[in-house]
């Protein structure tokens, strides 16, 4: 994904028109995340997800989010020269997502689970090379805090290899909720 890259359009459940850039796609993630929180159908997966989970684990049932979205969802490019940021639910059904669908995504399944308890959710951009301007963030993943260990990095994408993907990393921003 290139965050900071023009495209022609910025395609979304809701919105069409000319790419907002990282600031506008950050905002628009954190609108669907939130109308994906209260959708039915994601937070009742959310819940069927942690059922296992001792209640109040908070961590766990972040593992458990975790794990399921790696297991269920296949990453997807966008198509070239395209910003699609999709709504949870779509990705829920489509099983399928891009690096800002599955931190939407995931944003999404947290919210309706630990911002009920007041856990911190932040989108963070990150960029692999020292270049400013054009490409400078190209993959975005979602953090959580915890009260007793701090930020947790939540990236499906990466998945086992989150560690070594985070060594790699040149620059980042974060953007919290």
């Amino acid at each position: 994904m290139r965050l900071d890259q023009t495209p022609q359009a910025y395609q979304s459940k809701t919105t069409r028109g000319k790419y907002p850039g990282i600031q506008g796609t950050i905002q628009h993630m954190k609108q669907l995340a939130k109308e994906g929180q209260a959708h039915p159908e994601v937070r009742r997966h959310a819940v069927e997800v942690v059922r296992q989970v001792q209640p109040k684990d908070y961590l766990s049932e972040v593992a458990a989010l975790y794990y399921d979205t790696c297991r269920r969802l296949r990453y997807t490019r966008d198509p070239a020269e395209v910003e699609y940021v999709q709504h949870p639910y779509v990705t829920l059904q489509n099983r399928a997502a891009d690096c800002d669908d599955m931190a939407t995504y995931q944003a999404a399944l947290l919210g309706s689970r630990a911002l009920s308890i007041g856990a911190p959710i932040a989108f963070v951009t990150v960029g692999f090379t020292d270049t400013r301007g054009v490409n400078q963030y190209t993959h975005v993943f979602t953090q959580v805090r915890d009260p007793r260990v701090g930020w947790v990095v939540i990236d499906p994408v990466a998945g086992p290899k989150g560690r070594e993907m985070l060594r790699k990393v040149r620059q980042h921003k974060v953007y919290e909720s």
